[in-house]
């Protein structure tokens, strides 16, 4: 495994989706054996070896050897649960990990860690546009999201926007990027779909 990006970062899941679309708790779905989740906390210990795991209003994930963070403002979709790690992290970066995208590597967030600006958040963006919830925030601005979320404005690409996001392109400066790294799971035809990648020899998991 490789080491850790740095001390100054946390690495967070955000798993407090809903799952509408999926029909079931995605994140404890399985994909090459382990569950979503599992994958999830692989690559976020590749990022830091300080490791949030963000929840919403159920707690699904009891017994897992990892710091819980219940979101502070229930309902308020990614926006809360980015705001609830940042004010638990005892470290002044923060990356965000969404716990669907068993495809997304490390070096990733090595770049978006490389070009993040002082009291910026940095965010990735994909071939299919921006990617939110793969992003780097400082712990700094969990003042000004919670602001955002007690006047009742939980959109998170326009608190990005406001708040001048880095937008790093992936796709021109990731060495090696593909396009399946941001393949994520949002119906059970796509973990089927990537479950036959990995069954042809198509992809490893690492």
């Amino acid at each position: 495994m490789s080491e850790p990006i740095s001390d100054e970062l946390s690495a967070a899941i955000i798993a407090g989706g809903k799952s509408r679309r999926f029909g079931a708790p995605k994140a404890l779905a399985r994909l090459g054996g382990q569950t979503l989740l599992d994958h999830a906390l692989r690559l976020a210990g590749q990022i830091s070896s300080r490791v949030l795991l963000n929840y919403g209003e159920t707690d699904l994930y009891a017994g897992r050897n990892v710091p819980l963070v219940r979101d502070v403002f229930p309902g308020c979709g990614p926006l809360g649960g980015i705001y609830s790690v940042l004010q638990a992290a005892q470290t002044p970066l923060v990356a965000v990990l969404p716990c669907d995208l068993p495809l997304l590597p490390a070096q990733v967030y090595r770049l978006l860690f490389v070009r993040r600006q002082e009291n910026r958040p940095a965010i990735a963006r994909s071939q299919r546009g921006l990617e939110p919830l793969v992003s780097i925030w400082p712990t700094t601005l969990a003042r000004e999201l919670e602001a955002r979320l007690r006047k009742g404005d939980f959109a998170l690409q326009k608190a990005i926007r406001e708040l001048q996001g880095v937008e790093i392109p992936m796709p021109e400066e990731l060495p090696g990027y593909r396009g399946e790294f941001f393949l994520n799971v949002n119906r059970k035809e796509d973990l089927e779909q990537i479950e036959c990648y990995l069954q042809r020899g198509v992809w490893a998991l690492d």
